[in-house]
């Protein structure tokens, strides 16, 4: 079974910004929006804290989510602390 990762959108945020955190590329965006296509209908307007599935295959350098982190869904990364 694999791994999900969950991201809480933030205010003004965008695909490519998730992609570029989690997956380390921006051009990441659309294996995010495909995995959310049930709630995220436009790729152009996800709207604050929609909670998206961040799809493991595209997650590079996956680690486990974070307890210390006081951000939902941050990976344990150093900028992320």
């Amino acid at each position: 079974m694999k791994s999900l990762i969950s991201a809480i959108v933030r205010q003004g945020e965008t695909l490519s910004e998730i992609a570029s955190k989690y997956c380390g590329s921006t051009d990441q965006w659309r294996k995010i929006f495909e995995a959310n296509r049930e709630t995220v209908q436009d790729a152009n307007t996800v709207g604050a804290g929609t909670k998206l599935i961040v799809p493991d295959q595209s997650v590079k350098d996956y680690r486990r989510i974070s307890p210390r982190s006081s951000r939902p869904g941050c990976l344990d990364r150093p900028r992320c602390s």
